[in-house]
């Protein structure tokens, strides 16, 4: 417990005192070390989640993502090829659970000459996956 002094009246009053015996102000609290740490700590979270892609509540991501979804969901297994489209869809039953698993997949048209051990042209691969156990995933592989 410290004494310290009153804002409005200058009196001497315990930092543990909610008002001023004098004059009734409102006694200014300190803040701690571990108080100023948490806040701290609370914004880099907070900044973090906000920063971070996939986050937070975004409608036209999510508006994409079921038009993906659904754009999947209508197809059959396996598509013919739509001439100038470079996706694949793909549908097949998951042998371990109950349900259809979609997939979107589409190659780049750039490469990517890596050293020893890849060596020769590398394409990237994007893979979109609506399955019934584990949700809606996407994967990128090179």
């Amino acid at each position: 417990m410290a004494l310290i002094k009153c804002k409005e009246c200058g009196t001497e009053v315990s930092s543990k005192a909610e008002n001023c015996p004098k004059c009734g102000a409102k006694v200014a609290k300190k803040m701690g070390c571990g108080t100023l740490i948490g806040v701290v700590f609370l914004g880099l979270v907070i900044i973090i989640a906000i920063s971070t892609p996939g986050t937070g509540n975004n409608s036209s991501s999510q508006t994409k993502n079921s038009a993906v979804t659904a754009d999947i969901q209508n197809i059959s297994a396996p598509l013919p090829k739509i001439p100038g489209s470079q996706w694949n869809y793909h549908q097949h039953n998951d042998e371990m659970g109950k349900g259809t698993i979609y997939q979107a997949r589409v190659l780049s048209i750039n490469t990517v000459n890596f050293d020893f051990p890849y060596s020769g042209a590398q394409h990237g691969a994007l893979t979109l996956r609506t399955h019934p156990r584990h949700g809606k995933r996407h994967y990128f592989q090179y």
